[in-house]
């Protein structure tokens, strides 16, 4: 079976390099760097209908149909998107820590909250992690692109109550128990609107990827990809 790894902001496919080992015995693993991260990082504006493009174009350019996807934070918000889009091209999808409310508050929020972390020092753990998944001489394009989506997502809520029940695919819904981005609340409002979806919190889990349960996180996407309904 063919599975998709796609990361979140700021991150870039190096995200998944520790977790992928847990996944290569069931799954041919495929992950990419999406436009304003990792390797191609630039100075385009982005926003989420073109990393939903660049997901689809990335299906079709591999013969990957139908792909499950496993989608962590923002990944997941953009692989539900291309199923609005292209829902043939894909099978299964799971998200994990994935933001769905957005509102021009809450992007105007998150992104003082983002500005602020990139004031810390370069010495700091998450400026460092920056610069290893980006290049140094690219942390400030990435955060800038990042920005830009945020104010998109902001501007334009493109997974609501009105398309969300649009889409046919199976979905998991994962969210750690300790995620102070991601409410439960809105994601049960997802669950909710969705016609064929599941939803498992992981215990003591907080936001970040690396702080994830590795062995815990394989279970739920084996499980769901080859068992659930």
């Amino acid at each position: 079976m063919n599975i998709i790894l796609l990361h979140g902001a700021l991150g870039s496919s190096k995200t998944f390099d520790s977790f992928t080992q847990h996944l290569s015995n069931c799954f041919n693993i495929y992950s990419f760097d999406f436009l304003g991260h990792g390797a191609l990082v630039g100075d385009e504006t982005i926003s989420a209908n073109v990393l939903c493009e660049q997901l689809i174009e990335f299906v079709e350019a591999n013969q990957l149909k139908p792909a499950t996807i496993f989608g962590y934070s923002m990944g997941g918000y953009i692989a539900l998107m291309a199923c609005l889009k292209r829902p043939e091209l894909f099978g299964k999808v799971i998200t994990m820590a994935t933001k769905f409310e957005w509102s021009n508050d809450i992007a105007t929020h998150e992104i003082k909250q983002l500005e602020m972390m990139s004031a810390l020092s370069s010495d700091h753990p998450f400026k460092k992690q920056l610069e290893l998944l980006h290049g140094a001489s690219n942390v400030t394009k990435c955060v800038g692109a990042v920005i830009n989506l945020m104010l998109d997502l902001g501007e334009n809520k493109y997974l609501n109550n009105t398309t969300l029940p649009a889409i046919n695919n199976p979905v998991l819904l994962l969210l750690g128990e300790l995620d102070k981005m991601v409410s439960l609340q809105e994601t049960i409002s997802v669950l909710n609107s969705l016609k064929n979806s599941q939803l498992e919190i992981l215990p003591d889990t907080k936001h970040p990827f690396e702080k994830v349960n590795f062995e815990e996180l394989q279970n739920f996407i084996k499980h769901f990809a080859f068992h659930a309904n």
